[in-house]
């Protein structure tokens, strides 16, 4: 086997430094030292993390985009169907406590990132939800839930409104947050029969973070709060997941398209309808009856309704 790796270390050991350090920063001097200098890979602690910090940083770097689809999906449809507003809310909740407990125990940004950027993207997704819901007071709706956000996030990072024994009490409370958060998706799949404006992106991609993060937060942090709330996770995003393929190609229940049908009438009820010049103004709803003819292309409503002397008027006496 060494004498497979003698070439390899020819290269290794001649590494530029705009590879070598970016390495050295991301898996540590000694991982690399082991690892790529000596190629000694039975070292399977500075395998394991150096995985995890590679699979770290894709995570950040996916979770920035993971919702994109879903946002693009709600905006190009406008509609919200099938997509749950107090799901999202939850778990904007869970997320705002666990990036704010990340924050304060100053752990490695790879291990939380994307929290970070799916808190955002939920944010979005949320005013979406209040933007093309049929409520009223959708915007007041809206202008209350950015402040509430930014209060709330403002409080959980300062350490005299929040101490971090309190925040660690959170984080253990948002577990069930972080779940329940999922139960009223799952709910309105099933009862709905539809995935609707779901994206399965976001779906399938939600799924596999989390089991990512089941590795990458006992290798890095050793945080059994936070390692059990993304197993939690992972297993209700699978039932998400399993939905999905499950309603893929499945139409609407008769329930949900017959709402959608009472939606198109009444779109087109309320177009105003053209004028007859000929028989008047028509009611709203009302078909129109196409006129017969009575010949020479007259109307027979029209001809019925001629004095007869106009048509004496154009007789010529026969002898």
């Amino acid at each position: 086997m060494s004498h497979f790796l003698e070439p390899l270390k020819a290269v290794t050991h001649n590494l530029p430094g705009v590879v070598r350090q970016p390495l050295i920063a991301l898996i540590s001097k000694e991982c690399y030292t082991s690892l790529v200098w000596n190629l000694d890979l039975a070292d399977t602690q500075c395998l394991k993390y150096s995985a995890s910090k590679v699979l770290g940083i894709g995570l950040v770097a996916g979770g920035g985009i993971v919702k994109l689809p879903q946002i693009y999906k709600i905006i190009n449809s406008k509609s919200v169907r099938g997509v749950s507003l107090t799901s999202y809310l939850l778990d904007t909740a869970s997320q705002l406590i666990a990036v704010a407990y990340n924050i304060r125990l100053h752990f490695p940004f790879n291990t939380y990132g994307e929290s970070a950027f799916l808190t955002i993207q939920n944010v979005l997704i949320i005013l979406l939800i209040f933007a093309y819901s049929h409520s009223s007071g959708k915007t007041s709706k809206a202008l209350t839930f950015i402040a509430i956000t930014g209060a709330s996030t403002q409080a959980l990072l300062s350490e005299d409104f929040t101490p971090i024994s309190v925040l660690r009490s959170m984080l253990t409370l948002s577990i069930p947050l972080s779940l329940s958060s999922k139960i009223p998706q799952i709910a309105t799949i099933a009862s709905s029969g539809t995935t609707g404006q779901l994206s399965a992106f976001t779906v399938f991609s939600s799924l596999l973070g989390t089991l990512a993060r089941v590795f990458t937060t006992a290798t890095e942090t050793g945080d059994r709060t936070l390692w059990w709330s993304f197993v939690l996770a992972s297993v209700l995003n699978g039932v998400i997941a399993l939905q999905m393929m499950w309603y893929w190609k499945t139409p609407e229940t008769p329930a949900a398209a017959k709402v959608q049908e009472k939606i198109q009438e009444a779109k087109r009820l309320a177009q105003p309808v053209p004028a007859n010049p000929i028989q008047g103004t028509i009611p709203v709803g009302a078909t129109p009856v196409k006129p017969v003819h009575a010949g020479n292309g007259v109307p027979r409503s029209v001809a019925r309704s001629a004095p007869r002397s106009a048509s004496r008027s154009y007789t010529r006496k026969v002898d």
